[in-house]
């Protein structure tokens, strides 16, 4: 049985593409990267969730046939 989980990207962090500077602060997009959506999608990137990271702050633990959470 495979076994999929995704992560709401809200929790994820947004930065440029190749960089560490946030594409979204506050409560708006930096018009620096995403004056338009398509320029958005272009200079920004949503990070991953690693396997080690699911425990610590979400919650979830992986078992050997699935997941708790």
């Amino acid at each position: 049985m495979n076994t999929t989980l995704v992560g709401d990207s809200n929790w994820r962090w947004t930065h440029n593409v190749g960089g560490y500077v946030n594409c979204y602060s506050g409560n708006a997009w930096d018009p620096t990267y995403c004056p338009n959506a398509d320029a958005c999608t272009t200079n920004c990137a949503i990070d991953g969730i690693g396997v080690l990271d699911w425990k610590n702050p979400y919650g979830v633990s992986i078992l050997t046939n699935g997941l708790s959470l």
